[in-house]
C-alpha cells in the first residue's frame, strides 16, 4: 500500500495565501503548522487531516467519520484561532530590553554607527516602496528638526528596498535629513523584531528600548511618545501649525 503524500506546494501556498504577508512571514519564522486557513479560503477538511496524517487513506462516502477525524475537522473549521495573531505576540525585542546595536552601510554608501547609548533616538524603519511611509515622512521631518535641539536623534532604517536609487529618490523627494541605515537583507529588522514598516522604535539615555510604534502613527501621538518615553519638553512645530 503506497502511502499518500503530504500537501503538494501550491496547497500549501493557498494556505499562506489566506493570511496577511507579515502573519505568513511570522508562521513560517516560528514553524507554526500551515494547515489552519487564516482567511475565507476553503480547503477540503478531508485532504488537510490526511496531510497531517499521510498514513492514513481518504474516507469513502459519508461514512465511517471516526473520533480522531472530527476532531481534526473540528480543528481546521477554528483556523486561526489557534494561530497567534502577530498583535498580541510579545516581540523578543520588548520595552525594557537593551536595543540592539545599530550599524552598517548607510544608505549613501558611507558606514554608519549609531551611538545608542548617552543620547535619545527614534529608529524609523521605512522602505520607499511603502506608502504609509510616504505619508508620515513630512512629519517626521518636522519632528527632527525640533527634537534635535533637546539631544534627541532620528535615525532611519531602510528595510528590504531592493532598489537602492528608489530609495535615495525617496530621501531626495522628502528632503530627509537624517541617516539612514541600508537593511536590504532586513538584518536589523529581525534584530528588532519589526515585521514590516512603517514602524517607530524609542530607545532612551541608557541605551534601552523604552518605546515601540508598530505602523503609520499621528503627529500628535507620536509627539506626545516622544515626550513621555524620551523625558523631554514638548515642542509644537509651527511648520505643522502653518501646513
Amino acid at each position: 500500500m503506497r502511502p499518500i503524500r503530504a500537501s503538494s506546494p501550491a496547497r500549501v501556498q493557498s494556505r499562506i495565501d489566506g493570511c496577511a504577508p507579515s502573519r505568513a512571514r511570522r508562521l513560517l519564522r516560528l514553524g507554526t503548522p500551515l494547515i489552519p486557513i487564516c482567511g475565507a479560503r476553503q480547503v477540503d477538511p478531508g485532504a488537510a487531516h490526511l496531510a497531517a496524517r499521510p498514513n492514513l487513506r481518504r474516507p469513502i462516502g459519508g461514512s465511517g467519520l471516526g473520533p480522531s477525524f472530527l476532531l481534526g475537522a473540528a480543528l481546521l473549521l477554528s483556523g486561526c484561532a489557534l494561530q497567534r495573531d502577530i498583535a498580541t505576540v510579545t516581540p523578543g525585542v520588548a520595552v525594557g530590553a537593551p536595543a540592539p546595536a545599530l550599524s552598517g552601510e548607510a544608505l549613501d554608501g558611507s558606514t554608519l554607527h549609531v551611538s545608542l547609548s548617552g543620547s535619545r533616538t527614534v529608529i524609523v524603519f521605512w522602505a520607499a516602496w511603502c506608502g504609509p511611509c510616504r505619508k508620515e515622512q513630512p512629519v517626521l521631518n518636522r519632528i527632527a528638526a525640533d527634537y534635535a535641539p533637546q539631544g534627541v536623534a532620528v535615525v532611519g532604517v531602510d528595510m528590504l528596498d531592493h532598489d537602492r536609487a528608489l530609495a535615495r529618490a525617496f530621501v531626495q523627494e522628502f528632503g530627509v535629513s537624517y541617516p539612514s541605515l541600508y537593511d536590504e537583507a532586513g538584518r536589523a529588522a529581525a534584530a528588532y523584531e519589526v515585521d514590516g514598516p512603517p514602524a517607530i522604535v524609542l530607545v532612551d539615555g541608557r541605551g534601552i528600548i523604552v518605546g515601540r510604534v508598530p505602523g503609520e502613527v499621528g503627529e500628535p501621538l507620536l509627539r506626545q511618545l516622544i515626550v513621555s518615553k524620551l523625558q523631554v519638553a514638548l515642542v509644537t512645530s509651527s511648520a505643522a501649525a502653518n501646513g
